[in-house]
């Protein structure tokens, strides 16, 4: 909800705070939103080691099309 500012201001810190949490307890949708900040640099400094650790979690836990968009997004970052 920080992150897009639904229903309250749009605060990106905020959005890689909740999601922290949320990641360290396995979520997987957490997962991939804290590599997805860290590639795009939203409320952290942009971070390829932490973009890729981040997917690769999401990846490891994620089925189908969200599988699929966590791991594109671990390998684009691999690749440099």
């Amino acid at each position: 909800m920080y992150s897009s500012g639904l229903g309250v201001s749009e605060d990106h810190a905020e959005a890689v705070r909740w999601s922290r949490l949320a990641a360290d307890q396995g979520l997987a949708r957490a997962q991939h939103n804290l590599g997805v900040h860290y590639r795009d640099g939203l409320g952290v400094p942009q971070d390829d080691v932490q973009v890729h650790m981040w997917s690769n979690l999401a990846a490891s836990r994620l089925t189908g099309d969200d599988r699929e968009t966590a791991a594109e997004l671990r390998d684009r970052v691999r690749a440099g």
